[in-house]
């Protein structure tokens, strides 16, 4: 009885699989049929046509095959009906970004050494982004409402190559490493004529750093010598503390000026560092469960027929975040790769030998029905 008792429990448990390999075997019977059936059906046209056949035989012919093509439409029902008890998942891939329709991505950011000497500085007219130490370098973009959309997306593009052209003149590098997150930002942006108001999120992800313990260590005489040596030696501060300049920039370069209500929410979120895998994948599981409440806030906000519970609410799907894995700790990339796994959320990789290709990779190893 005992045994019974857990066969029972075992059945219930497995009910998707068994489902599943039921509605395979009725498949597999029927296209046996249909293979023995096809031959028949041949035999009596040729029969029909070369000779004169009974009509009775035409006719249990006919009712033969609207029999079998029921039970087919049967088949297929079944498995729509039951296909959200399924998930077939494709094969591991890649290719290059194209047209997508994403709707969040999660950007890691690594400390800009060089983040004092970056001046963003605007007028009513104008906005200049200058290097301190650097001064003949100076890029100005429009500010205001004389200024769309589309154009500050592609001086994004001028403001590389201006970078670009100054290092090979000067010899020199101002070091600028936040090119890999605007270029995904504009490459995905542009690459939404279908869906052009799809990308809603971007997150950005820094480390929250610790002072130098030296530092502060030193006597009460040198607090000023402190101050400024926290303030100007960036090596020993987090990325977190830098986004708000890149979000600046992101407003530059992504967002309608002359409209104060963006279509993107930029949020930041931090943590110790990158080299801790358990706080990373605990960290963008975190992000992604932030992204869909935001999403179902702002749902709320505009529909009067409100589903209750934000988890029930398919609005934003796991395949609609996508992660960057590009730059910074090899740890990201390992992270970012075991929680695409995990959530079925695509990765970006943009190549270190041509940064205008950025590669979608969808990496799923899962193959069977959920549990």
């Amino acid at each position: 009885m005992h045994k019974l008792i857990k066969l029972l429990k075992d059945i219930k448990k497995h009910k998707d699989y068994i489902y599943l390999s039921i509605l395979i075997s009725l498949w597999l019977i029927v296209l046996g049929v249909l293979s023995v059936y096809s031959a028949n059906i041949i035999d009596v046209l040729s029969r029909l046509i070369f000779y004169s056949i009974s009509k009775n035989i035409v006719l249990i012919l006919v009712i033969k095959s609207l029999i079998i093509i029921c039970i087919i439409i049967l088949l297929i029902y079944l498995i729509f009906r039951n296909k959200k008890r399924f998930k077939f998942y494709s094969v591991a891939n890649e290719q290059n970004l194209g047209e997508n329709k994403f709707k969040a991505i999660v950007l890691p950011i690594s400390l800009f050494k060089n983040y004092d000497k970056l001046k963003i500085e605007e007028n009513e007219q104008r906005i200049s982004i200058k290097f301190n130490d650097f001064n003949s370098f100076n890029f100005q973009i429009k500010n205001g409402g004389n200024c769309d959309e589309s154009n500050n997306i592609d001086s994004i593009n001028d403001f590389f190559n201006e970078i670009k052209k100054f290092e090979n003149l000067n010899k020199i590098r101002l070091g600028f490493n936040w090119e890999v997150p605007l270029k995904i930002i504009y490459k995905i942006k542009k690459n939404q004529t279908n869906c052009p108001n799809c990308l809603k999120y971007i997150v950005l992800l820094g480390t929250e750093g610790q002072l130098n313990t030296n530092l502060l260590n030193n006597n009460a005489q040198n607090n000023n010598d402190v101050n400024s040596n926290n303030n100007n030696n960036n090596g020993n501060n987090g990325s977190y503390q830098q986004l708000d300049k890149l979000e600046k920039l992101i407003k530059i370069f992504f967002f309608n000026r002359s409209d104060n209500n963006d279509d993107i929410k930029i949020i930041k979120r931090k943590l110790n560092d990158f080299e801790n895998f358990t706080e990373l994948s605990e960290k963008f599981e975190e992000i992604e469960e932030d992204i869909k409440k935001e999403y179902y806030k702002e749902y709320k906000e505009h529909n009067d027929n409100i589903i209750k519970n934000y988890e029930n609410f398919k609005g934003i799907d796991d395949t609609e975040i996508v992660y960057d894995i590009t730059g910074g700790q090899k740890l990201v990339s390992v992270a970012g790769t075991f929680f695409s796994l995990k959530s079925q959320s695509p990765i970006l990789y943009v190549s270190q030998n041509n940064n205008d290709t950025i590669k979608v990779i969808n990496a799923i190893y899962k193959m069977e029905p959920p549990e």
